[in-house]
């Protein structure tokens, strides 16, 4: 169809771009959480077709990298999760590791075999099993690890055949300012004798400064 050929010319594209370096990394500081939830919303029609459960947990984490080109990273990775599980869910969330952020996608899908992980972000490259589950090309993953080269952020895959994947992807937490801690008053030094002090007194009442006397 139009829009499956569309489809492939983007992508060829988009990894055309980042290879020759035309895509440059706009780093800002943003909320994870509001990016997540808009992925499960694009999302959710796509698993809703297959009866698949996509959950987004949420995340108060603020990181730092480019916004877009992780949104792309993390839609290509939901939308590869979504094509290869027949049934089940598909879960996006973050855990913190220190200074640094790991956004999970899990799925409950078919798998990838220990011999076959190197192999699975080369282009054009699809195993025989996920061919045999959805159509495609074998290019969703292959512009995932260019986006994370362009970005300087690790992919960690763990992969369980016939029972599902998970792909982490790690980057730094936004150096948040500490809140102003309120500064304490010294308590006032009280004098241990008043003797050898002098007090002044000022009054308009001649009277108050005589008893003052």
């Amino acid at each position: 169809s139009l829009e499956s050929v569309e489809t492939i010319l983007g992508a060829v594209l988009d990894i055309s771009r980042l290879d020759a370096g035309a895509m440059k990394p706009d780093d800002t500081a943003f909320s994870l959480d509001g990016l997540l939830r808009q992925i499960g919303t694009d999302f959710r029609p796509m698993a809703a077709e297959k009866k698949l459960e996509l959950t987004i947990m949420p995340s108060s984490l603020t990181v730092v990298t480019d916004r877009n080109l992780l949104r792309r990273l993390i839609q290509n990775l939901v939308s590869n999760a979504i094509k290869y599980t027949r049934h089940g869910r598909i879960l996006v969330g973050v855990r913190r590791r220190g200074s640094l952020a790991e956004i999970q996608v899990i799925d409950t899908g078919i798998g990838i075999a220990g011999d076959e992980l190197n192999t699975v972000f080369h282009e054009f490259t699809r195993l025989d099993e996920g061919a045999r589950e959805a159509e495609g090309l074998g290019l969703g993953l292959s512009i995932v690890d260019r986006i994370a080269r362009v970005l300087r952020l690790e992919i960690r895959i763990f992969s369980n055949p016939g029972k599902g994947t998970r792909f982490s992807v790690i980057l730094p937490v936004a150096a948040v300012a500490a809140p102003r801690r309120e500064i304490e008053k010294a308590p006032a030094r009280v004098a241990s004798s008043l003797a050898g002090l002098k007090v002044l007194c000022i009054d308009n009442d001649a009277r108050i400064l005589d008893g003052m006397r």
